[in-house]
């Protein structure tokens, strides 16, 4: 299986490619992906909505964002092409999101029904790995994130982003930035 390193350096264009690189195998995906192309400033996702998708991006950058008792605008995550994500609390318990995905370029975006996906989990063995392989990144990501907020400072939190994502983060304004990172533009 490939390093998360080495997986933010594979340049893929579909999830397909992308699954079979992960699992070093010619396997088709044993469930159908719909294409979606999205512009700058579409939101796919709404709170109070019910997630019943997976996505992967084939290009493009997606913000995920939660609204504060404050009622302001928090960035929660940001999604760069070659990423998998979803609501994952709503899509496994099936209850309300309190999440907003928005692009923040143009996007090309794989969509995989929950119904789908759920099909194949009981029929494939590349459904459960690419299952288990989700999750994890999930986990890893949210658990950095939330180690890099408490251990390293703002500029740190930065320029570890600037390494991560020379190219991608370009196109993203400052602000929004800032926003991510928990700090001030």
């Amino acid at each position: 299986m490939l390093e998360t390193k080495e997986l933010n350096t594979v340049t893929t264009r579909t999830l397909e490619q992308f699954v079979q690189k992960l699992f070093d195998t010619n396997e088709k995906l044993p469930f159908e992906t719909i294409t979606k192309k999205y512009k700058k400033k579409s939101v796919f996702l709404s709170p109070g909505q019910i997630e019943q998708n997976i996505y992967f991006i084939s290009s493009g950058i997606v913000q995920s964002s939660i609204k504060a008792s404050n009622k302001q605008e928090k960035i929660y995550d940001i999604a760069f092409p070659g990423n998998i994500f979803c609501s994952l609390t709503s899509f496994i318990t099936q209850k309300p999101t309190d999440l907003t995905f928005t692009c923040l370029t143009d996007c090309v975006i794989e969509v995989i029904s929950k119904e789908n996906f759920e099909k194949a989990l009981e029929k494939s063995m590349l459904a459960n790995k690419f299952m288990k392989f989700f999750y994890e990144q999930v986990y890893i990501v949210r658990t950095t994130k939330e180690r890099d907020l408490f251990t390293l400072s703002g500029k740190e939190r930065y320029l570890k982003l600037m390494k991560t994502h020379p190219k991608m983060i370009k196109q993203i304004p400052i602000g929004k930035i800032a926003q991510y990172l928990g700090i001030h533009p």
